[in-house]
C-alpha cells in the first residue's frame, strides 16, 4: 500500500511556501480565525479547532502554557516552546515546538492528526493538507467510474461525481469495449490493496441508490486523475458542483484536436497521454500516469508474421509504442 510516513508527510511541506494553509477533515474545511500555516516547513494549526475536528477532548493550562488532549484511549499533552511533547507519558520529539501566533496557540497539524489516529495526506493540486479518520479498503472495480468499498462493514457501491468513463459493455450490442476495459484496468491498478477517502458533496446517491462520491488515494482525487488523463469525460451535474469549476480547467487545458472517449481502431485516444517511465510504484510500470506525451499516429507493428495496431506516443524520454 501506498502509504505515507510522519516524516515524509512533514518533508513534503518544506516545498511549500510560508503562507495559509488550507485545511479539510475527512473531507470539510477546518475553520478557524487564524488560518493553518508553515512555519519552519511545518504545518501549524490553532489547537481547539484540530482537536475538536479530531473528536478528542482538550483542556489548557494556563499557568504551564500546556494543552492536555485526549481520545481513545490515548492523551497527548503539548507545551507551548517544548520539543518534547508526552504521548500516554512517553516523550516524543518535535521538530517544530507548540507556539503563540497572533493570539493563538498553534500546534504541530500532521502530529496531533496522526498520534490522534487520522492519516494525513498531502493534496498537490490545491496545496492543501487532508486530514481522515474514516478510509474505506476498495473490494473491487466496476468500472471506470464506479467502485465498490468496505463502508463500516457494508458493501456500498461508490459512482465518481462529475466523470464518465466509457462503458465495458455496450448497452445495445452487448459487446465489450476496449476503451472500458482499459478504463477499468487502470483504476483497478491503481487502487489496487488501497483504502480511500470519500468525500461528498449536496446530493448523496442517485437513482439507483450508489453513493456519489469523490474518492482520494493518499490525498490525490481520483476524479480529476480519470480527468487528467483522458480515461474518463466530464459529467455535468446541476447538483454536485463542490469541485466543477476544478474539473472544467483540467477539461479546457487537455489537447482539443484529440478529444476524449474516441477511438482509434479500438483503442480510447487520450488527450495528452499520459505515460511514466518512473511509474514502477506501486507495480504500475508502463501505466498511464500523467500528462508527459502525446499520441501522433496510429501504426501497425509486425510480431510472429502478425500485424497488429500500435499508436505512437511521443515524450520527453523519446518514441513509445503502444499496443
Amino acid at each position: 500500500m501506498k502509504k505515507l510516513c510522519i516524516v515524509f508527510f512533514a518533508a513534503l511541506l518544506l516545498s511549500v511556501t510560508a503562507s495559509a494553509v488550507d485545511v479539510y477533515v475527512d473531507g470539510s474545511e477546518l475553520e478557524t480565525d487564524v488560518p493553518a500555516q508553515i512555519v519552519d516547513g511545518r504545518t501549524m494549526v490553532p489547537l481547539a479547532p484540530i482537536f475538536k475536528a479530531l473528536g478528542a477532548n482538550v483542556t489548557w493550562d494556563n499557568a504551564t502554557k500546556t494543552a492536555t488532549g485526549g481520545k481513545d484511549g490515548v492523551s497527548v499533552q503539548i507545551q507551548i516552546g517544548n520539543k518534547p511533547a508526552y504521548v500516554n507519558g512517553q516523550p516524543v520529539a518535535l521538530d517544530v515546538p507548540a507556539q503563540i501566533i497572533n493570539g493563538r496557540t498553534m500546534v504541530p497539524l500532521a502530529f496531533i492528526s496522526q498520534v490522534l489516529g487520522a492519516d494525513v495526506f498531502w493534496d498537490y493540486d490545491t496545496s492543501s493538507a487532508r486530514i481522515v479518520t474514516k478510509l474505506y479498503p476498495v473490494l473491487r472495480v466496476v468500472s471506470g467510474d464506479t467502485i465498490v468499498v468496505n463502508r463500516d462493514g457494508v458493501e456500498e457501491t461508490v459512482r465518481l461525481i462529475g466523470v464518465d468513463a466509457p462503458e465495458i459493455m455496450e448497452p445495445v450490442s452487448g459487446k465489450h469495449t476496449d476503451a472500458g476495459f482499459a478504463a477499468s484496468e487502470y483504476v483497478t491498478i491503481y487502487l489496487s490493496d488501497e483504502q480511500v477517502e470519500l468525500e461528498l458533496d449536496v446530493q448523496e446517491r442517485d437513482q439507483d441508490g450508489r453513493l456519489l462520491a469523490y474518492v482520494y488515494s493518499e490525498g490525490e482525487m481520483l476524479n480529476k486523475k480519470l480527468l487528467k488523463t483522458g480515461y474518463a469525460a466530464l459529467s455535468s451535474d446541476s447538483r454536485n458542483v463542490k469541485h466543477m469549476n476544478e474539473f472544467k480547467v483540467i477539461v479546457s487545458n487537455r489537447d482539443p484536436s484529440i478529444p476524449s472517449k474516441e477511438f482509434y481502431d479500438g483503442y480510447m485516444k487520450a488527450p495528452k497521454v499520459i505515460y511514466n517511465t518512473l511509474a514502477i510504484k506501486n507495480q504500475m510500470a508502463g501505466t498511464f500516469l500523467y500528462a508527459e506525451g502525446k499520441i501522433t499516429a496510429l501504426d501497425k507493428i509486425e510480431s510472429d508474421g502478425s500485424e497488429y495496431p500500435c499508436l505512437l506516443l511521443e515524450t520527453d524520454d523519446g518514441s513509445i509504442v503502444l499496443l
